[in-house]
């Protein structure tokens, strides 16, 4: 079944990669990727955690694992820490400059997901660990996030998903231009589902601190836009 699964991930990235308008993209847009449920199964992460930790799911995960490492970071798992810079506690999570004041966040938001969590402890604090290493020249950090920032409480549809979106873009991005920092993904999950968000607050010696908000300061943000 392994075997199965690998030749079909092997020839399905070959066939997407490998249409005219999407290897035109590649060959001329610098570009950097990270993942999500669909290249894994649709919904990874977030199935009962007995069905999650079977023997299928999890060779599912390896199969996917090792194609997306292969695939859209040009490395292996052995090799992903010193060739790609890649970085984390079972994860893959990267920090690169894209300009001299500029660095860009990918954080692994699904090989460790599951119901309860987003992102491990251990890869929180290596996460910032790592933004902390960051020079002091750079001024805004933009996170690649895989997983929507904020979700509306009413029932999901295609147009509350679509304002959703637009408002959490433009709280980030006001909130980027306005004081320099960013805000990080919505990972925290209190209960009666209150949700608060992790801020970066960036400092002129590069360091940065992080605390966290809840819906209303994200409200308040809004309000100002």
């Amino acid at each position: 079944m392994q075997e199965a699964c690998a030749r079909y991930y092997f020839w399905h990235y070959l066939e997407i990669f490998g249409k005219e308008s999407i290897a035109d993209v590649y060959a001329n847009i610098p570009h950097i990727l990270i993942w999500d449920d669909h290249d894994i199964i649709d919904g990874w992460g977030s199935y009962e955690p007995s069905l999650q930790a079977c023997p299928v799911f999890q060779g599912l995960f390896q199969v996917a694992k090792r194609f997306y490492l292969l695939f859209q970071h040009h490395t292996t798992e052995a090799l992903a820490a010193t060739q790609s810079g890649l970085f984390g506690e079972h994860a893959w999570n990267f920090v690169k400059y894209i300009a001299p004041d500029v660095a860009i966040l990918g954080a692994d938001m699904r090989a460790n997901r599951t119901i309860q969590q987003i992102i491990t402890p251990a890869n929180y604090d290596a996460i910032f660990s790592k933004l902390n290493t960051l020079h002091g020249g750079v001024r805004h950090v933009v996170l690649v996030s895989a997983v929507p920032m904020a979700y509306t409480e009413l029932p999901l549809s295609e147009t509350g998903l679509k304002v959703g979106g637009l408002i959490c873009v433009c709280v980030l991005c006001a909130y980027i231009q306005q004081t320099t920092c960013t805000i990080n993904h919505s990972a925290h999950h209190q209960p009666q589902s209150h949700t608060t968000y992790t801020v970066i607050e960036w400092h002129e010696q590069g360091k940065c601190n992080q605390h966290h908000v809840g819906e209303d300061w994200v409200e308040s943000k809004t309000d100002e836009i």
